[in-house]
């Protein structure tokens, strides 16, 4: 089992408490990043998903917390695995190079503190790695305006961007990969899930219970 390793939290994330207990209420293409491998790395044990209850000040739909997938390729020329995010400043990055427009528009709808699964994609055995947490929200992504960058639109200009991104933080590496393969064997769990439902969109909203569902998941050894 690969061991684990502290990142320091970076400024003004909310604290998490570990995987097993109740935990805070708020706080299409891949982009293919650079980046050198190393050891894996953990920031802090994740929360689960928890219930909130309307008042009367605060809207209930304002209180909730938002979870995501993201793909990011596991292997080859471009790849950006979870050891690359580890290796990352803060173990931190910005996720660049999407460039279809409903990844887009999830991404644009992500606040500070969303969790999200790292999912590989594009590898011999696809899978969740672990979890990370938005700590930056959208905006525009340089590689459109940069014409040396195969993410260059010659569409998009800086006072009408047309893509966006978030900085992500590494939270968690799981101790073993959620394999899809692994994923598909409980999809009566997981029966509305968009990994299976909109296999081909690299950012994919997740359901609390979805979310709920691959925490124990990644919680047997």
């Amino acid at each position: 089992m690969v061991g684990f390793v502290a990142f320091a939290p970076a400024a003004r994330m909310p604290s998490t408490a570990p995987v097993q207990a109740m935990a805070r209420t708020r706080a299409q293409s891949t982009g293919a990043r650079r980046g050198k491998t190393a050891d894996p790395g953990v920031h802090k044990a994740l929360p689960r998903p928890i219930k909130h209850r309307a008042t009367t000040t605060v809207p209930a739909q304002a209180e909730q917390q938002q979870y995501w997938l993201m793909k990011s390729e596991g292997a080859g020329e471009g790849k950006f695995s979870i050891d690359d995010l580890a290796a990352c400043p803060e173990a931190r990055t910005p996720w660049d190079g999407v460039r279809n427009y409903a990844a887009r528009n999830f991404m644009k709808a992500m606040k500070c503190g969303d969790l999200a699964f790292f999912y590989h994609s594009n590898c011999k055995v696809p899978g969740i790695a672990g979890v990370v947490r938005v700590v930056k929200e959208s905006y525009p992504d340089p590689t459109q305006f940069d014409k040396g960058s195969k993410y260059y639109d010659a569409k998009s200009s800086s006072d009408e961007p047309r893509w966006f991104l978030v900085d992500v933080q590494l939270v968690q590496k799981f101790a073993r990969l959620l394999s899809l393969e692994e994923l598909k064997g409980h999809r009566d769990r997981l029966p509305n899930m968009m990994l299976f439902t909109h296999s081909r969109l690299s950012v994919q909203r997740v359901h609390s219970t979805e979310w709920e569902v691959i925490i124990n998941l990644s919680a047997d050894t």
